[in-house]
C-alpha cells in the first residue's frame, strides 16, 4: 500500500509523482491513445502505474475530497464496492445501473 505525502501514515511509502496534503495524484491515459474517450482506467504513482483503492476498517461516514488541477478536470463516475461481496467487473458493469447498499 502507498499512502500520499503529508497523511496521517507518516513513514508509510508514498506513491511517486505530486502528492501532498493527505492528496493523491490521479490520473488517466485515454482508452486506446484516445484522451476523449471516457473509461475506467485511473492510476496514481507516476512511471509506476497503481489502482486507487481505500479500505475502510470499520462503518462509519467517511469524506472523499476531490480537488481538480489541471484543466478540463473532469469526473464521471466513482465507485466504492465491499470487495468481499462484489467484485470490479460487477462495480463497472454499466448494464447494472446505479444502486446503494
Amino acid at each position: 500500500l502507498y499512502y500520499p505525502k503529508g497523511s496521517e501514515h507518516k513513514n508509510s511509502p508514498n506513491p511517486e509523482g505530486a502528492s501532498s496534503d493527505g492528496y493523491l495524484k490521479v490520473y488517466r491515459n485515454g482508452e486506446n491513445g484516445s484522451v476523449n474517450k471516457w473509461s475506467w482506467q485511473t492510476h496514481s504513482s507516476d512511471f509506476n502505474p497503481m489502482a486507487v483503492f481505500a479500505k475502510f476498517n470499520s462503518k462509519g461516514t467517511y469524506t472523499i475530497s476531490v480537488a481538480g488541477r489541471s484543466e478540463g478536470h473532469f469526473i464521471d463516475r466513482i465507485v466504492l464496492f465491499h470487495t468481499g461481496k462484489h467484485n470490479i467487473d460487477d462495480a463497472t458493469d454499466l448494464t447494472i445501473g446505479e444502486k446503494t447498499v
